[in-house]
């Protein structure tokens, strides 16, 4: 169900993981969430099966709706393939020496483009820039992927990357940005054009397209270059902060109340959740008290006067320097996670 990705787990430092589902079974994945160690799920989803997400929220976790997706397609086969608006548009495949010019063109293009990263408080938008830089780049080379930059002045002013796949003729319009400075000039709705061309004359069948949906200046392109819309897709983060081999620091500890030996579920909680932060506190050298924000569950039933042992990882994030995002679990003596608790701490 869940995919490892390398790159965004190195880009944030968090073991990342991506799903494209066309349902969802929650149980199934919350298992299989605690099986890969998952710190965050990336969760793409049909709106119309999308609600049932909310229910892992049994579990303790919380799922974010980080975006809304349109996706549109075309029949290139049935398309009428018009020329370019300028027909002195220069448009060439990118190489390597247009690296520098990309990065910045990338750079000024998605600073403050509103992309799914951006609706999840844990991931450092500096870094979510440079994985756009990354994702561009990466289309100069490889099998089945190819990258366009239009020219203005002698200068990259605009470009598009898509991925193609010669065994089904479809193709997919990945990644398209005109600089600030351009904007207006038609390089946008040529560099639709010039792709739609290239993979008609090659044979494909259908080009494919999304963005977020509040992005209306280029779905209009799409509808006027002969686009139809397709699916509508909802995208979540669930920061589960599941990686047991992160450094951190642990205690053993006796949830019974020392009084009446009973083990009631509600007081196991506010104990986890009191010997997650004390652990936390102990571990930083820390004298402040208190946190601004936290919750506990405890997902079995617990053993009286039993021992388990309370894990705790912290995350850093480089927008809250003065502030940690902690995750915890309380784990019996087979290593099995019985309770899990997140807070964030000055």
């Amino acid at each position: 169900m869940l995919t490892f990705s390398p790159s965004e787990s190195a880009r944030f430092d968090m073991r990342t993981f991506r799903a494209v589902l066309s349902g969802i079974n929650v149980n199934a994945l919350f298992e299989e969430i605690v099986a890969q160690r998952v710190d965050l799920a990336i969760l793409r989803l049909p709106t119309r099966e999308s609600e049932e997400i909310r229910s892992i929220q049994r579990f303790g976790l919380h799922p974010i709706h980080a975006d809304t997706l349109v996706s549109y397609e075309c029949h290139l086969q049935e398309c009428e393939t018009r020329p370019l608006r300028d027909p002195l548009r220069t448009i060439d495949p990118a190489g390597p020496s247009d690296t520098q010019a990309i990065i910045e063109l990338v750079k000024a293009v998605f600073a403050d483009y509103p992309n799914h990263y951006h609706a999840n408080p844990m991931l450092d938008r500096a870094a979510v820039l440079d994985g756009y830089c990354e994702w561009a780049l990466n289309h100069l080379e490889g099998d089945h992927q190819i990258a366009w930059v239009a020219r203005a002045n002698g200068h990259v002013a605009g470009i598009a990357c898509s991925t193609f796949d010669p065994a089904t003729r479809v193709c997919q319009g990945v990644l398209h940005g005109v600089h600030p400075d351009c904007s207006g000039s038609g390089i946008y709705t040529d560099l639709i054009r010039y792709t739609q061309r290239y993979f008609c004359e090659r044979g494909y069948r259908t080009l494919k397209i999304s963005t977020q949906i509040g992005n209306l200046p280029v779905q209009r392109v799409w509808v006027r270059e002969g686009f139809v819309f397709a699916e509508v897709f909802d995208t979540f983060h669930v920061n589960a902060l599941l990686d047991l081999d992160r450094t951190g620091a642990t205690q053993t500890v006796t949830l019974s109340d020392a009084d009446s030996g009973q083990l009631l579920r509600g007081q196991a909680m506010t104990r986890f959740l009191a010997v997650a932060l004390s652990t936390q506190r102990e571990r930083q050298g820390s004298t402040k008290t208190g946190t601004e924000e936290c919750f506990a569950t405890i997902l079995d039933e617990l053993e009286n006067e039993a021992e388990y042992l309370v894990r705790v990882r912290r995350y850093e994030r480089a927008h809250l320097p003065d502030h940690a995002f902690c995750s915890a679990t309380l784990h019996d003596v087979t290593g099995k996670i019985c309770g899990m608790a997140q807070f964030v701490t000055p």
